[in-house]
């Protein structure tokens, strides 16, 4: 999925696509966080840890779009 991302989003200059575990990833302050697919699969235990770290990461008036 991120070859295809990056394939047909390369030509964007403002974005950025990453490949981490979220549970551990440590964000910087962003207007979007989106979470395609991805939440899911994160261990039940630590999934509100994680919802929260991105939550936290958004500026204000941000947006996080979960599929």
């Amino acid at each position: 999925m991120i070859k295809k991302a990056r394939a047909s989003l390369d030509r964007l200059e403002n974005l950025s696509l990453e490949v981490a575990d979220v549970v551990e990833y440590e964000f910087s302050k962003t207007d979007l966080v989106v979470a395609y697919y991805c939440l899911q699969f994160v261990a039940p235990k630590f999934r509100q840890a994680a919802v929260d770290k991105i939550y936290n990461a958004l500026e204000w008036g941000g947006c996080i779009h979960m599929v």
